[in-house]
């Protein structure tokens, strides 16, 4: 390990830890077998070789919540307002805050191997999802909001470019 991979990965763990100090990304009891960050869809869901017709960005939180969860939510949803309206009028892109706590959301945290807040982004055809990539990157430019807000465009883009 070179010394700037070994400061980086230091500075994350750092980072991490103080973010579970402060309940912020609460780890998320994963059950099952891992899924990749990005992939196919979940087995319950439709072929993953189906042509997508709506993409869905999810933000996933715990319950409690740090500022900088909630600057990058917040940098998420300014992103889709400035870059997508036409997007979502149209119905092609939908955003979604949810909390993986909650009963009612459990259920994603096998689906898309959640164990901290973060972006997912996914595809869908009849409503089940093809195919779904974790932006785990939106910590890392969590503090610099241009480079936060070009990410997700990034990521965004890369995904209704399938439909």
């Amino acid at each position: 390990m070179t010394g700037t991979t070994r400061t980086k990965a230091i500075i994350m763990l750092t980072l991490v830890a103080a973010f579970a100090a402060m309940g912020c990304n609460k780890p998320a009891a994963a059950t099952g077998d891992a899924q990749k960050a990005a992939g196919d869809a979940p087995k319950a869901a439709a072929d993953p070789g189906a042509a997508p017709d709506k993409i869905i960005v999810y933000y996933f939180h715990a319950t409690r919540r740090c500022p900088t969860c909630l600057g990058i939510q917040d940098n998420i949803e300014q992103t889709i307002n400035e870059k997508f309206a036409e997007e979502t009028t149209s119905g092609k892109l939908s955003f979604e805050e949810l909390n993986f706590e909650e009963d009612a959301n459990k259920h994603f945290v096998d689906e898309y191997q959640l164990s901290f807040s973060t972006m997912i982004v996914a595809a869908q055809a009849g409503g089940k999802t093809v195919k779904w990539e974790n932006a785990e990157k939106v910590w890392e430019h969590a503090h610099n909001a241009p480079a936060l807000k070009e990410y997700v465009e990034k990521m965004i883009r890369t995904y209704l470019n399938m439909l």
